[in-house]
């Protein structure tokens, strides 16, 4: 009864209800698959930092990580539905994102190529700094609601 109730009242609020055929079964299926993806996620980040932004390297290789973090992306903006709860988790971080690389784009702010990778590095680094504290709390969330399903 009270699933019906916290269901309308989502529907009333023109939030949109997963519903999945097969119960607490499907639900347990879905936050397990939304975990690996997380889990992935996590492990992508954790090998960029490990390759990159190791405290002890002298050296940083700005450009290919810049290139990293580009196919990283990409590959984050394919799954739609995981890129919505990364964003709606931590919204601010993505407009902080966009915005940076808006100027950074925009032609009307020249800047040397060697300047623009820096600035990329920059944004890059913070960026994936917040994501992983984003996906950590997001997999906790989810471990959660899997516990209670079990």
């Amino acid at each position: 009864m009270r699933s019906k109730v916290l269901t309308a009242l989502l529907k009333s609020l023109n939030y949109q209800v997963l519903q999945l055929e097969g119960g607490y079964k499907a639900y347990r299926a879905y936050i397990r698959k939304q975990l690996e993806k997380f889990n992935k996620i996590e492990h992508a980040i954790k090998k960029i930092k490990n390759k990159y932004l190791i405290e002890s390297k002298k050296s940083i290789e700005t450009r290919q990580f810049v290139l990293e973090m580009e196919s990283f992306y990409a590959d984050l903006l394919r799954d739609k539905i995981t890129t919505a709860l990364i964003q709606g988790y931590d919204f601010i971080t993505f407009v902080e994102w966009n915005q940076k690389t808006k100027k950074l784009n925009n032609p009307a702010n020249k800047q040397s190529a060697n300047d623009s990778v820096h600035k990329k590095f920059l944004r890059d680094r913070v960026f994936i700094t917040r994501l992983s504290k984003t996906i950590d709390f997001l997999r906790n969330g989810f471990r959660s609601l899997e516990k209670g399903l079990s």
